[in-house]
C-alpha cells in the first residue's frame, strides 16, 4: 500500500478500525426504533468492524417472572462468554448493559484483554425506577472508558471507580433525524405545541397545568402510557392523540408542529434527554425545560433553543412564538446548525481518535 492511499486513509478514518461487539437492546421489529441499532449503523459507516450480542429479554418483568429474571440474566451473562469466544474482539461496547455481571466484565478483560467501552443511558445511580441496579456500580473500575450523557455525572462517576469518565450527549441517528430545513416551514405547521414523549407525573403535571391556564391551545400529547389514562374527567383526554410512533411517523409530526415541547425527567435534572438533539437536527423548534446543557452547555437560549422553569413562563413563550413566526423560524435555524455537530457519528468518530 503506498503511503498516499495509507495517509488518503487514515484522513477518512478508515484506519485504526476496531473490531468490536456490541452489546445492547437491538430491535427485532423494524417498525421499533432501538437507540442500539443507531450507534450499529455509525461504528459501521466509520470503518469499524462489529458483530452484536443482543440481551432483549423475551418476558416482562412482574411478580411471576422475577425468579426467572436471575436464570435470564446468568444465561445472558454466559453467552456473552461465548460470543467473545467466537468473534474474539478487540473491544467490548456496551450499551446500557443492566443485566451484565462486574465479575463477568472482568473476567472477559483477563481472558480476552479486550477493552471496555460503556455507555449508559439513564442514572446508574438510580435503582428506584428500575433502570438501574449495584451491579452498574460494580463494574465502574472494569470500564476502560465510561461515556457519559450528564456533565454533573462525569466526577460521581469517577469518585464511584470508573477509572475514565468522558462526557457524550445524546448524539442523534442522522439517517433518521438530520434534515433539510424548510424554508416556507410555517406552511405546513398547522399544530401550536407538540409533546411526543413517555407519560411521567412530572410531564403530567406540567402539560396539566399547561391546559388548565390555556384551554384553547392546539396541543398534541403522543407517547407510551398517555393513552392509558384517558377517560371523561381526566383533562389531558382531548390532547391525547395516541401512543409511541415509529420513529420515522414522529419526525412527520416534528415538522407539523410550531414549537415541539421537551420536559425534563427527574433523572436528568440539569442536563438534557434525546429529543433536545433529535428535534433541533430536524430543523424544528424547540422549546425546552430550562437546564445547565439546555440554556448554556448545548445551546445559546434565545439564539438557538428557548427554554421555561415555570408553567407562566412556558405559556408566555408559547404565545409569542406562535405569533412571531420568522422569530420562531430563525432560532430553529441557529439550533440545526449548532446541532448537526453532535451527530452519532460525529460523536464516535471524535472518541475513537482521541484514544487512538
Amino acid at each position: 500500500m503506498t503511503i498516499g492511499i495509507r495517509l488518503k486513509m487514515r484522513k477518512n478514518g478508515m484506519l485504526n478500525n476496531k473490531k468490536i461487539l456490541l452489546v445492547g437492546q437491538f430491535s427485532k421489529n423494524p417498525d421499533v426504533y432501538c437507540y442500539a441499532d443507531s450507534f450499529l449503523k455509525s461504528l459501521k459507516r466509520l470503518g469499524h468492524s462489529v458483530d452484536i450480542f443482543s440481551y432483549y429479554p423475551s418476558f416482562k418483568v412482574n411478580i411471576l417472572s422475577r425468579s426467572y429474571a436471575f436464570f435470564w440474566r446468568f444465561s445472558v451473562n454466559i453467552q456473552l462468554i461465548i460470543s467473545c469466544l467466537w468473534y474474539r474482539p478487540d473491544t467490548l461496547f456496551v450499551l446500557k448493559g443492566e443485566p451484565l455481571f462486574a465479575k463477568n466484565v472482568a473476567w472477559l478483560k483477563k481472558i480476552f484483554g479486550v477493552k471496555v467501552i460503556w455507555f449508559y443511558p439513564d442514572s446508574p445511580f438510580i435503582f428506584w425506577n428500575g433502570n438501574s441496579n449495584s451491579q452498574m456500580l460494580k463494574v465502574l473500575p472494569f470500564v476502560d472508558l465510561y461515556l457519559c450523557w450528564s456533565k454533573r455525572l462525569v466526577d460521581l462517576l469517577f469518585h464511584a471507580g470508573a477509572p475514565s469518565v468522558e462526557y457524550f450527549p445524546f448524539g442523534f441517528d442522522p439517517d433518521i433525524f438530520l434534515k433539510k430545513v424548510v424554508t416556507d416551514q410555517e406552511e405546513l405547521q398547522n399544530i401550536d405545541a407538540l409533546f411526543i414523549g413517555t407519560w411521567s407525573k412530572e410531564r403530567e403535571s406540567w402539560l396539566t397545568m399547561l391546559v388548565e391556564k390555556k384551554p384553547e391551545i392546539e396541543l398534541i400529547i403522543i407517547g407510551t402510557g398517555w393513552k392509558e389514562r384517558r377517560h371523561e374527567r381526566y383533562l389531558l383526554t382531548s390532547y391525547i392523540f395516541g401512543d409511541a410512533l415509529p420513529v420515522d411517523q414522529m419526525v412527520e409530526y416534528f415538522s407539523k408542529a410550531k414549537i415541539v415541547l421537551n420536559f425534563l425527567r427527574p433523572q436528568n435534572f440539569d442536563s438534557h434527554n434525546m429529543r433536545s438533539l433529535e428535534v433541533p437536527a430536524t430543523g424544528n423548534f424547540l422549546l425546552a425545560e430550562r437546564s445547565y446543557e439546555h440554556s448554556v452547555s448545548l445551546f445559546e437560549e434565545d439564539k438557538e433553543i428557548v427554554c421555561f422553569s415555570t408553567v407562566d413562563e412556558l405559556i408566555e413563550k408559547i404565545e409569542y412564538y406562535i405569533s412571531h413566526d420568522e422569530k420562531r423560524l430563525k432560532i430553529a435555524r441557529n439550533a440545526h446548525a449548532r446541532a448537526k455537530n453532535y451527530s452519532l457519528d460525529i460523536l464516535l468518530q471524535q472518541k475513537f481518535k482521541e484514544k487512538e
